[in-house]
């Protein structure tokens, strides 16, 4: 079996289209999992969480259901209606659908509840007050990096390069494919490339947009101190949640386009180089 591999850009493009084509589909159905998002991420900035990982992990799990959810339908919907024999899904894998998306969005949950135990865990061990002083060091007493800091640096982002595959295992479970498959179908590392190249294409453009949509709204709600008030953090807060949101549904949507090409016999390939 050829090693799995798809059309990266032509994935993201049909995201885009299909995105676009139906914004107003898409707008209700999102309504009540952006509310969602913005109530827990209100709460998390008003308690000053933003740093305790664990803890929003726990407060977000309402969010994260309701954009599971969410996700697993529009992707449903748009692969089920896909014409292109590149992409098209066999409707035998959608006569359980609404069981694959509940599970899917069970996936979903467990896969973010993870990433924030794996973020969080390691600082739950370090203090506050030793933060602090160790960062008051570093400050007084800067260093050039070690050559252990630089070898964890790297074993982290190899690590990480490994593990963004398994970051979409909900995918192809909406998609009525099975997870085992999947993993063969993606056991190669170099298959982290296509999905990072892919999520890159949603992610860059979106996140100058909400960079610069933030910018202009804490510029508008800066007080006489030359901080961002209350009102305008939340604001922004909401702003960002939003960005958040668009940025997993079109990235998982390019994801589904790209694994239904890699279970319809690799009909869409290329090459990186």
């Amino acid at each position: 079996m050829k090693m799995a591999k798809f059309d990266f850009v032509e994935c993201a493009s049909k995201s885009y289209e299909y995105t676009w084509s139906h914004k107003e589909m898409i707008m209700r159905m999102s309504l009540l999992a952006l509310a969602i998002k913005f109530v827990t991420f209100a709460f998390i900035i008003t308690f000053n969480l933003e740093h305790n990982y664990l803890r929003q992990g726990l407060i977000l799990l309402p969010a994260y259901f309701a954009e599971g959810w969410v996700v697993a339908q529009i992707v449903f919907m748009a692969l089920n209606n896909e014409q292109d024999s590149g992409y098209k899904v066999p409707e035998n894998n959608f006569k359980n659908a609404p069981r694959n998306m509940i599970a899917s969005a069970i996936i979903y949950v467990l896969l973010k509840v993870a990433m924030s135990v794996a973020i969080g865990t390691p600082q739950a061990f370090i203090s506050p007050e030793a933060a602090q002083k160790a960062q008051e060091m570093a400050e007084a007493q800067p260093s050039e990096p070690s050559s252990l800091m630089f070898l964890a640096l790297c074993v982290g982002l190899f690590a990480a390069f490994w593990a963004f595959r398994y970051l979409w295992l909900y995918v192809p479970v909406i998609l009525g494919f099975s997870v085992k498959d999947f993993l063969f179908k993606i056991r190669y590392p170099y298959c982290s490339i296509y999905m990072i190249a892919t999520w890159l294409f949603i992610m860059i453009p979106a996140g100058i947009v909400m960079v610069i949509v933030s910018g202009l709204v804490g510029t508008i709600f800066v007080t006489g101190d030359g901080e961002i008030s209350s009102v305008g953090t939340i604001i922004i807060t909401c702003i960002q949640a939003s960005f958040d949101y668009i940025i997993i549904l079109m990235s998982s949507l390019a994801m589904a386009y790209g694994i239904a090409s890699i279970f319809n016999k690799e009909d869409k390939n290329v090459s990186l180089f």
